[in-house]
């Protein structure tokens, strides 16, 4: 809004890696079919784009309860700056969440 230029933001799902034997999940990982994405950081996101960064933090919900649990996938919180402004989102397990094994629950 600053300058009047349009401006797009992709950014990938960012969630965690499912529990292995012996150890919880990695945490704030991106999916190896995403390719080479990467997050845009918070500075050049602001500095850049019609948005603050209000908040950027582990998802800190409840899930995935047994003996090790999946990593924590990342919360955003975005404020956009423009009026004239759109989002389109794709997310994916929002119905039907990853399975346990092993006892471990979804």
């Amino acid at each position: 809004p600053d300058n009047g230029r349009l401006f797009t933001l992709v950014e990938p799902e960012i969630g965690g890696w499912g529990a292995e034997p012996g150890r919880d999940g990695n945490n704030a990982m991106y999916s190896g079919l995403h390719g080479e994405t990467y997050n845009c950081p918070v500075e050049i996101c602001e500095a850049r784009y019609g948005l603050y960064v209000e908040r950027m933090a582990l998802n800190d919900e409840p899930g995935g309860h047994g003996q090790f649990r999946g990593g924590r996938g990342i919360c955003i919180d975005y404020r956009v700056r423009s009026d004239a402004s759109f989002m389109t989102c794709g997310y994916t397990r929002s119905v039907v969440p990853p399975w346990g094994l092993q006892q471990g629950e979804p």
